[in-house]
């Protein structure tokens, strides 16, 4: 195949991955192939807004703004993403109703082909699941939701 013949199946794929992310919650993709690298990224006011309103606080109280609107009703403590990648269900992931310690690991983000555990930051139970196995995510991402044990901190 011709380098012209690579650049257009290229410039194909990267029609893709923009219709791809336009019909989805995620910001940003990026796709590396031998020594070329694509990335995507959605540029949008509410997008700066909702990291804005992300940022990881592990032990915070989530009465915080979302962008959803939702945020009077909500409680407990976000678990969220430590570093940009793509999420993964490691040795089974927490459902709505588990049980889950401070320190546990509750999944992984791929990460430049490293593995980063993503840890609870409180004992408690999952009132709430945002993660997918194999869900591109960004730092300070939601991925869970729990609430703290009375007895917790």
């Amino acid at each position: 195949m011709s380098v012209r013949g690579a650049l257009v199946m290229d410039i194909e794929r990267i029609g893709e991955l923009i219709e791809l992310l336009e019909g989805s919650k995620v910001s940003e993709i990026s796709i590396r192939k031998d020594d070329s690298m694509v990335l995507v990224r959605k540029s949008s006011v509410n997008m700066v807004s909702a990291q804005i309103s992300t940022q990881p606080t592990h032990t915070q109280e989530t009465e915080t703004e979302q962008t959803d609107g939702a945020a009077e009703e909500q409680r407990g403590v976000l678990i969220t993403a430590p570093v940009v990648g793509i999420f993964h269900a490691i040795n089974g992931m927490p459902v709505i109703g588990d049980q889950v310690k401070r320190g546990q690991s509750v999944g992984a983000i791929e990460s430049m082909k490293l593995m980063n555990d993503v840890v609870s930051p409180d004992d408690g139970v999952v009132v709430e699941v945002y993660a997918e196995d194999g869900m591109p995510v960004e730092y300070g991402h939601a991925l869970f939701r729990i609430e703290p044990d009375a007895g917790g901190k």
